[in-house]
């Protein structure tokens, strides 16, 4: 089976992915999901799958950090700076598109996200954010008048 971290177009890389679904045992669709550890997941070396390092975060590639033992994170500029918001907003489909946030308005000691929660709310407090919307004839909702909502 060919490696998939070849050079190839889309189509092509499709094609192969599915083929790799599709041969997968049941016990290696476990062991993807589940992973080698917090950060890897396990390799499956009969298909030629390499062990894959995943990441989360707004920030980019976190690596493990003083949680783990592992390298401090490599940084790009976050989904919700100013420009990342901006660029969204430009090129949204027509339709429904729900994207989601969870601004404060001071950091909450207890949450991981305390410092980029505040800046979700500086900019989406930001006249050129509301200039986008209006413009890009955006229409905001909230869950918060949902049946069932809590607030």
């Amino acid at each position: 089976m060919a490696n998939i971290m070849q050079t190839a177009t889309r189509t092509d890389t499709e094609a192969r992915l599915n083929g790799l679904l599709d041969v997968l045992i049941l016990e290696e669709q476990v062991l993807l999901l589940a992973g080698a550890n917090f950060w890897m997941t396990v390799p499956i070396e009969r298909l030629g799958i390499p062990a894959i390092k995943v990441t989360d975060g707004p920030n980019g590639a976190r690596g493990g950090g003083a949680l783990v033992g592992g390298v401090k994170a490599a940084c790009f500029p976050a989904g919700i700076a100013l420009a990342s918001l901006l660029r969204v907003l430009s090129s949204l489909p027509p339709g429904v598109t729900e994207l989601g946030c969870h601004p404060a308005s001071e950091p909450e000691a207890e949450s991981g996200y305390a410092a980029e929660r505040v800046q979700e709310l500086e900019v989406l407090c930001d006249p050129r954010v509301q200039a986008a919307v209006k413009a890009e004839g955006i229409e905001l909702r909230s869950f918060a008048g949902l049946p069932g909502a809590r607030l």
